[in-house]
């Protein structure tokens, strides 16, 4: 099936548009695609990542990584409670009520009073040892609230950060990175073509494709007569260029399934496609042995399928790069291909 033209009338995307992290959620084209068309009448089907697609697809995986209660954030910020540096908050919190409402020892103060015994310097020092230890335990529960609802927002904008295609050079030019527009050196020997979600590669003198990376994209078809509508509703990639030194190697980045599709194979398509170009020949006689990718185990549905492949985890890391009291909980799995072929699914 070939793909769509450069291009159509069917959706336009400002490829000047505001930064996604300060567009509003009525803004987001993606979130309005039930407005465009029926989806749920739609076929998909997966092909190869084309330019035009570049401003869908931002927009994609920035919904699926950040808004709503679907996306990875989500998940995250519902598990998080549950995590060790949130339950350590809470111990401390209830330890600092615990300081400011129970009292530490019996009123002196009121019993002297009672008794007729005179008040003097020691109860004095009692009672302001007991406001002390009130005001202590305030403190201690107002502070571990304000460091819990801080790790929230640095969890959020860690996850924020990942989908910002300023910060991301693989996102702010998708085609060049992933070697879908083929990058050419001049002095070696073959060309790469692509042709739908394959890759061929013939002869071309001073010329040779640099990468085995991939990227493919989830289309919507036309529910009446089942042509190419240009609507974009899941994306992955295969990086290759990750490890330089190790041409054998990839990792699967950047997949994501419009929220209102999921739950329908469009995942596992996508992943099957990757596979599928990944365990080819690639032009400098290589093919690809490993496949590395890292989830948030927040997230069991994708973790889930990602073990469904064959996918193994080698280690869990429970804090950010360099923040190592975030909650990240990010999980690296490695799936071995070997010179196993992977047919793909339709």
């Amino acid at each position: 099936m070939s793909d769509p033209p450069t291009s159509f009338s069917a959706i336009s995307f400002d490829s000047q548009s505001k930064r996604l992290a300060e567009t509003k959620l009525e803004e987001l084209k993606v979130l309005n695609l039930r407005n465009e068309i029926d989806i749920d009448k739609c076929a998909i089907r997966i092909r190869t990542f084309q330019p035009e697609d570049a401003e869908q697809v931002k927009e994609l995986f920035w919904v699926g990584l950040t808004v709503g209660p679907l996306s990875s954030l989500g998940a995250a910020l519902r598990g998080s409670p549950k995590r060790p540096n949130s339950i350590i908050l809470y111990v401390v919190f209830l330890f600092g009520l615990y300081l400011s409402i129970v009292p530490s020892s019996p009123n002196l103060l009121r019993y002297a009073a009672i008794l007729n015994l005179p008040i003097n310097a020691f109860s004095e020092d009692i009672a302001r040892s007991g406001f002390c230890r009130q005001l202590f335990g305030i403190s201690i529960s107002i502070a571990s609230f304000g460091l819990f609802m801080a790790h929230r927002y640095h969890l959020g904008k860690a996850f924020r950060d990942l989908a910002d295609p300023e910060k991301n050079p693989d996102l702010m030019d998708i085609g060049k990175h992933y070697g879908v527009i083929s990058i050419l050196d001049e002095k070696e020997g073959m060309k790469g073509v692509r042709t739908g979600s394959e890759a061929k590669y013939e002869r071309s003198p001073g010329r040779k494709i640099k990468t085995a990376s991939g990227f493919w994209v989830a289309e919507l078809l036309a529910p009446d007569d089942g042509k190419p509508t240009g609507y974009v509703v899941g994306c992955l990639g295969l990086d290759n260029t990750f490890m330089p030194n190790d041409p054998t190697m990839a990792q699967l980045r950047r997949m994501a399934v419009h929220p209102s599709l999921r739950r329908r194979g469009i995942g596992r398509r996508l992943i099957s496609h990757l596979l599928s170009h990944a365990s080819m020949l690639h032009p400098d006689g290589l093919r690809i042995k490993k496949i590395e990718l890292v989830t948030t185990g927040f997230q069991s549905s994708a973790v889930g399928i990602y073990e469904s492949f064959g996918w193994k985890r080698v280690k869990t890391d429970l804090g950010a790069p360099g923040k190592w009291w975030l909650d990240w909980y990010a999980v690296h799995y490695k799936l071995e291909l070997g010179d196993r072929y992977y047919d793909r699914v339709a």
